[in-house]
């Protein structure tokens, strides 16, 4: 080939590119609360699902469309037509409001908050302090439905018991595979028999952890609820934080650009234990 064909041939794979990027728009979504970026805002182009954004918020999408609506448990949903878009791509979602119901547990009195939203593949550990009480007979997760939709605390989910780095973070998984959690009918706890496991909690206490599997796990994957359109998966159910219980959620950390175990300010997600007799 002469190097005036190899120069043509190279300026029209050049543009053929340049229009194929042309036709992509990248989306950016963050908080209108703190301008950072929201991960897992499940993206629908003319209600049709295409993914979700990654850690930074981001997600590519064709800009022949009419309509994008961007759905996420935490936030509002918003739909944004195709000209405003292309004039800006970065789009702000708005919290949502939620509302705190008190409630008796046991004989103490707390605060039960919404459940915050999960997705595919997320984590979160919640700190069991030391009781000399002997071996683990089980673990157990409040699990709850969400607005309006009925039998998300049925889902299947997985789980297992960490123990507490040096940080005091989760650190190494005490049971080699995750264990699978299925809720029974009319139950709020899902529970799980670790008894043959014979791990007692030790003086600096543990971690046990809730675990969202892959997409592919759950036969349904979004659901419409009040607030939009949500991942169909279970959610949990959230108290006060306290000095001795607290929680962590393994999420995307900006600094580092990592994920990491990131502490939980104001609230615990209700995971517990029962101990043989």
């Amino acid at each position: 080939m002469s190097a005036r064909l190899t120069k043509i041939f190279l300026l029209c794979i050049l543009g053929y590119y340049q229009i194929i990027n042309a036709q992509k728009l990248p989306l950016k979504v963050l908080s209108l609360k703190d301008s950072l970026a929201i991960e897992k805002v499940n993206v629908f182009v003319d209600d049709k699902f295409i993914g979700e954004t990654n850690a930074h918020g981001e997600l590519t999408v064709k800009i022949s469309f009419n309509k994008i609506r961007l759905t996420h448990v935490s936030y509002e949903l918003l739909e944004v037509d195709s000209l405003a878009l292309r004039m800006k791509s970065l789009v702000y979602l708005r919290p949502s409001q939620y509302e705190l119901n008190e409630v008796v547990i046991g004989k103490e009195r707390d605060k039960n908050y919404s459940p915050v939203n999960f997705g595919w593949n997320d984590k979160a550990a919640t700190f069991i302090p030391f009781e000399d009480k002997g071996i683990i007979k089980k673990i157990k997760f409040r699990v709850r439905d969400y607005s309006g939709v009925k039998g998300l605390k049925y889902l299947p989910f997985k789980a297992n018991i960490y123990t507490v780095g040096d940080d005091g973070r989760p650190a190494v998984p005490l049971i080699e595979n995750d264990l699978l959690v299925e809720n029974e009918k009319g139950k709020n706890w899902a529970g799980a028999d670790v008894t043959n496991y014979n791990i007692k909690v030790p003086e600096e206490g543990l971690f046990l952890v809730f675990i969202i599997p892959e997409r592919e796990f759950y036969d349904i994957d979004f659901i419409q609820a009040k607030v939009g359109v949500i991942s169909a998966v279970p959610l949990l159910s959230r108290a006060s934080r306290t000095d001795d219980r607290f929680s962590y959620r393994l999420e995307y950390a900006s600094d580092c650009e990592c994920y990491m175990w990131l502490f939980e300010k104001h609230h615990y997600f209700r995971m517990d234990v029962e101990y043989v007799k």
